[in-house]
C-alpha cells in the first residue's frame, strides 16, 4: 500500500495541539483548501463520527465523507502519544490520515502518516495517483497546524 509520512515539532504542549487539531469547526481556518466542515449527527468527536468536509480545488468546490476511524486523547483518558485518524473513500481506494501527538522536550512531535489502500480493482491502479494528489493538496497541513496553534 502507498504511504507517506510527514512530521513536525510545535512548541506547544501535546494536549493543546491534539485539541487544537481535532476541532472540527476550527479546520477551515489552517486546513489547505478546506471551506466548510459539516459535521453529521450531535455530541464530541469519537470513533465513528462523520463529517463533509468540502473544500476548493483548482477553481472547483469538491465534498468527501470522512469518518473518524481513530480517536484517543486526554478526554478520553489517555496519555500521550494521542493518535487521531480519519478515512475516506474515493475512486477505490480508502485514503487514511492517521496523526500521532507525541510529547517532545520542546513540546510535540507531530507524526502523520498518510496510506492509499485500494478495496478495489480500479483502486490498485488508482492508489499510487491518489496518494501523490493528497500529497500535493495537504502538503503544508502540518506546517499550517504548527503556525495556526503556535499564534494561538
Amino acid at each position: 500500500m502507498p504511504e507517506t509520512r510527514r512530521e513536525i515539532l510545535i512548541d506547544r504542549p501535546p494536549k493543546e495541539v491534539f485539541a487544537f487539531a481535532t476541532d472540527l469547526a476550527g479546520l477551515p481556518g489552517w486546513m489547505p483548501g478546506v471551506t466548510a466542515i459539516q459535521l453529521h449527527g450531535d455530541g464530541p468527536i469519537q470513533v465513528g463520527t462523520v463529517f463533509t468536509e468540502t473544500r476548493r480545488m483548482k477553481g472547483r468546490e469538491l465534498t468527501a465523507d470522512i469518518r473518524v476511524t481513530e480517536h484517543g486523547g486526554p478526554e478520553q483518558g489517555f496519555d500521550p502519544p494521542y493518535v487521531h485518524a480519519v478515512t475516506s473513500k474515493a475512486a477505490g481506494v480508502l485514503l487514511t490520515y492517521r496523526t500521532f501527538f507525541h510529547k517532545d522536550k520542546s513540546g510535540t512531535r507531530v507524526d502523520q502518516r498518510v496510506v492509499a489502500e485500494p478495496v478495489s480493482l480500479f483502486g490498485r491502479l488508482a492508489a499510487s495517483g491518489l496518494l501523490r494528489v493528497a500529497n500535493r493538496v495537504d502538503g503544508g497541513t502540518l506546517e499550517r497546524l504548527k503556525e495556526a496553534v503556535e499564534a494561538s
